[in-house]
Parts: C-alpha cells; sequence; structure tokens
C-alpha cells in the first residue's frame, strides 16, 4: 500500500511526464462541478456519476477502484479524520498506516493516508487522498486495489492524480 501513496505523492509533488507510447491513453476528461476541478480520465476506464457528487472511476479490467466525491470540512486535516473514521463501516479489518503526508497538486494542498483492510472477505490496499478545491469543499480520492492490480495500472493512476486541476 505504500506504493499506492507513494505514487500519489511523488505524482502530486513532481508530477509525472506520459512516456510517448502511453500519451493517447488519457482523452475523457471530466469537470466535477461541485469541486470545481478537471479530471482526465484514461481510456477505457467506466465512469458512473449517477450518485450525484461522487463518480466511481473504475479500470478497464475491474481490478482498480477510484472513487472521487466532495465533502465539507473545515480544515483539510480534520477532514481526513473524518473520511478515515468513515471507512470504518466500509471495510473489515482497516489499518491505516504511518501518519497524513502532505502534497501539492496543481496548487492544491493535499493530504494522503494508506491502509489495508478487507472489503467482502478480499484483502485490499487502500489510498486516501484529500484535496483542497476552489470550492472551499475537499475532494476526496479513494483508491482500491490489491498490489498486483496497483502495479498494472500504476500509470494511469498517477496520471489521474497528476492531471486534477482546479477550474
Amino acid at each position: 500500500m505504500k506504493i499506492l501513496a507513494f505514487a500519489f505523492l511523488v505524482t502530486a509533488a513532481c508530477g509525472a511526464a506520459v512516456p510517448p507510447d502511453q500519451a493517447h491513453t488519457f482523452q475523457d476528461e471530466r469537470v466535477h462541478e461541485a469541486g470545481q476541478v478537471r479530471m482526465t480520465i484514461p481510456h477505457g476506464w467506466q465512469v458512473d456519476d449517477s450518485a450525484g457528487d461522487t463518480l466511481a472511476i473504475t479500470a478497464p479490467d475491474q481490478s482498480v477502484d477510484l472513487e472521487v466525491t466532495v465533502i465539507d470540512g473545515q480544515d483539510l486535516a480534520g477532514a481526513l479524520v473524518g473520511v478515515a473514521a468513515g471507512m470504518l463501516i466500509g471495510y473489515d479489518n482497516l489499518a491505516l498506516q504511518g501518519a497524513p503526508v502532505s502534497a501539492t497538486i496543481n496548487g492544491m494542498n493535499a493530504l494522503f493516508q494508506d491502509g489495508t483492510g478487507t472489503f467482502h472477505g478480499a484483502p485490499v490496499e487502500l489510498s486516501v487522498g484529500l484535496v483542497d478545491t476552489p470550492a472551499q469543499k475537499f475532494l476526496l480520492v479513494v483508491g482500491e486495489a490489491s498490489a498486483d492490480a496497483f502495479e498494472a495500472h500504476r500509470h494511469e493512476i498517477r496520471q489521474f492524480m497528476t492531471d486534477l486541476r482546479p477550474l
């Protein structure tokens, strides 16, 4: 799981160049109105926006899920604690790892926290990111995958995080 947050952090802090042979894989752009951010969805990934201000983004092989939603909160650290407590409901054996890590994504402050747990009996690695948006709200990005699935989709996940941009 440290790999997932590390990828989020390195991407957020340094940006990630798209390898020339994979530059064509990012073409679907979405605007998250409530969060006032623009996102680039990896080619072939499915987006379900039927739940209001939440986007569920799934890899073509269904092995990686990214959920993007907007939450209210007075400060970034307080919002992250609230999110972590809320996650206890959806996962069994949830264990958060280490302290939250600060980053900046295209001028927006962010915090990331890793964890592990089980979902319907299957072990999962989790990475939670909170991005302070221009909408005076927080964009919550929850990534869920096995270590193998993350490795297979590392490039798309990095590019997704790098391409979060304020409107």
